[in-house]
């Protein structure tokens, strides 16, 4: 029994086949991260990450915790297809990763993608619970794992796998809590009042200017400041409205996914952002002119221009002074010789800024935006305050040059330039996500709707509003109090509940001794029909079925007399039909009487001035199923006799 043969499925032999076609093409056919790029490294420079097991924390990196093998190629693989596709700066994907290679390893002891199955995924998920505070952004992940291995035929099983995890909500809506909560999603006055001070006595630091007019874009739209980052310079728009006036906003294009939008600006902040993009777009004009004249050869930059005219026997300082001391490549050594033609220095400064900035000459990988034709571009160190700006070098700000600027990082604040302390003394610090929590809450406290907020703030779902509405309790019962009359903190709960029961179209009493205490509004009553134990078995033929009922005084049951008079046209075509032997007339004939007698009967019955206003009206119909009627039929009883077409009234 040495020689021992196990039987391959075939599935599995082409989940196998599958997947080292998928490692094979994500190795070799993607291009992001290139070319500073090494596929065997565990550690990954470009997007900074490391393919650590799930007991790798953020320490110092443990060459003893990385993914075994062959998990840990798939995971290179998986995890390069994702951000080539659907990048993202939070990588968590690779949480997802980690949790499943360590549930492979405890119920199979190997980490071979292949025998990932449904159990599988349930034992990361509860890993995911035990390792992460919050399992919601991995479980949502291992399910999005579990769908691109069905769709692209990479395990042999069948996975089916939803998020076990809710998705996080704060349900701390009162008290000191909720109320700490709220201001510290939203900047404190103070910052505003400063920023404000600052932005109208017009800085001539370009560090100071770069932070005040962000921060007015921000505060114009609720914006994430990487998609204010990469506004184009152009990015004004300007539209007639159907009253003449003329509406300004922004071109964007948004994160996590979006289509690219128009984010149209309030009337009263118009001035501030077009204020703020001429400001933005003034000092950024040399690095997109150097930008301009990297990617097409014309108009050389005039610091440069000047550079070359002048003779000095040692011109390395003035060099240093443009492209800095250590600039990518031999572009220092190469401009001070001063004996490079024109199309040389230029293939010269390619190649170092190729280096610099692998994407040029766009910002980034997603290719959309030219560094010639983005608004938010410096030359290096142009807003530093202790160093003089690199006219020849470009660089762009992050999400923490912002920040920082902002009271993130000491020695860097504008508040601490300027001398403005928060109203305790303490000094002020604010968050660029915070102006968008602010401005939402803003625009729901002055009436803006729920889908009218998403679309502003470039979302499909108005759920996720929210996460950035921060109302008060106090707040929220003044807006319901000023949009229903009825509710009035000068009268008691019971004056309230009796003056809304005046507007019902019966007492409440009436409506609760109804047959279900559910009901839905039809164009003559309410229907009582439980939708949830059956779909309506009268195809909404209200007028026959027993489960509708009127409320004598509500203007909707006369319509009825209406109703009749269509009928009464009706029935006499069906007879008429009927005598000419027409198919079908006599039985359609049948039904419109049926339904003409139980209207007449209806408006007999909310005419009767015995009948007070709110007695609610069900027809009785003796033609209609039930199992009682069945029952009663097969003994042989006569369920109908001396049953008539009558009423039953509830006061």
């Amino acid at each position: 029994m040495d020689n021992v043969s196990v039987f391959v499925p075939r599935s599995r032999k082409e989940a196998n086949q599958n997947l080292e076609s998928f490692i094979l093409f994500c190795r070799y056919e993607l291009k992001i991260y290139e070319p500073n790029f090494d596929w065997d490294d565990s550690n990954w420079k470009p997007p900074g990450v490391t393919f650590a097991n799930i007991d790798q924390g953020k320490g110092p990196k443990d060459s003893k915790l990385l993914m075994e093998r062959p998990f840990i190629d798939f995971a290179k693989a998986y995890f390069r297809y994702r951000q080539t596709h659907r990048p993202n700066k939070h990588h968590t994907e690779l949480r997802a990763l980690k949790c499943v290679e360590r549930a492979l390893l405890q119920i199979t002891a190997s980490a071979d993608p292949n025998c990932i199955d449904p159990f599988i995924l349930d034992t990361a998920g509860q890993l995911a619970r035990e390792y992460y505070k919050e399992p919601y952004p991995v479980g949502r992940e291992i399910a999005a794992l579990a769908t691109f291995l069905n769709e692209h035929s990479l395990t042999a099983h069948a996975l089916d796998w939803a998020n076990p995890f809710t998705r996080p909500t704060s349900v701390e809506r009162t008290g000191v809590a909720a109320n700490r909560k709220r201001e510290e999603k939203l900047p404190t006055n103070d910052a505003i009042d400063a920023l404000a001070q600052i932005f109208a006595d017009r800085p001539t630091s370009h560090s100071d200017i770069f932070t005040t007019s962000i921060v007015a874009l921000l505060l114009c739209a609720p914006s994430r400041i990487g998609e204010v980052l990469l506004l184009p310079s152009d990015c004004e728009v300007e539209e007639v409205k159907k009253n003449g006036t003329v509406a300004f906003g922004l071109r964007y294009r948004p994160k996590k996914g979006g289509d690219p939008m128009i984010k149209w600006i309030p009337d009263v902040m118009v001035d501030v952002a077009k204020d703020a993009l001429a400001r933005l777009r003034e000092i950024s004009r040399p690095a997109r002119e150097f930008a301009q004249w990297v990617e097409t050869g014309e108009l050389m930059p005039p610091s440069l221009v000047e550079f070359l005219v002048q003779s000095h026997e040692d011109s390395s300082q003035d060099a240093k002074g443009l492209v800095g001391s250590n600039p990518p490549g031999q572009l220092l050594k190469e401009i001070k010789g001063h004996h490079l033609s024109p199309e040389s220095l230029l293939e010269s400064f390619r190649k170092s800024i190729t280096i610099e900035h692998p994407h040029f000459p766009f910002i980034d990988a997603s290719k959309t935006l030219r560094w010639s034709e983005a608004l938010i571009v410096y030359n290096a160190y142009q807003l530093r305050r202790d160093k003089s700006p690199l006219s020849l070098r470009l660089w762009k700000p992050s999400n923490n040059t912002l920040n920082d600027r902002l009271g993130a990082k000491p020695g860097y604040s504008i508040f601490d330039v300027y001398g403005f302390t928060g109203s305790d003394g303490r000094p002020i610090q604010v968050t660029s996500h915070q102006f968008r929590h602010y401005v939402i809450t803003i625009a729901s406290r002055g009436g803006l709707s729920s889908s009218e907020i998403a679309r502003w703030r470039s979302s499909k779902d108005a759920r996720q509003n929210r996460a950035y509405i921060h109302l008060t309790e106090y707040e929220i019962a003044a807006m319901i109090k000023s949009n229903d009359p009825a509710i009035l903190a000068s009268k008691s709960e019971a004056e309230i509940a009796e003056q809304i029961a005046v507007a019902l179209p019966m007492t409440t009493q009436e409506f609760n001794a109804l047959a279900r205490t559910t009901a839905h509004i039809t164009e003559l009553g309410f229907c009582l029909h439980d939708f949830v134990m059956s779909p309506c078995a009268r195809f909404r033929d209200c007028i026959n079925c027993t489960e509708h009922a009127c409320v004598k005084g509500d203007r909707r049951a006369y319509r009825i007399t209406e109703k009749l008079a269509i009928v009464e046209e009706l029935l006499a075509e069906a007879e008429a039909g009927n005598k000419d032997g027409l198919y079908g007339a006599d039985r359609w004939t049948e039904i419109l009487r049926l339904t003409r007698d139980r209207m007449l009967e209806l408006v007999r019955l909310i005419g009767c001035p015995e009948i007070p206003d709110g007695s609610v009206i069900r027809l009785a119909n003796e033609n209609e199923f039930s199992p009682i009627k069945r029952a009663l039929g097969i003994r042989g009883l006569d369920f109908s006799k001396n049953r008539k077409l009558g009423r039953r009234g509830l006061s």
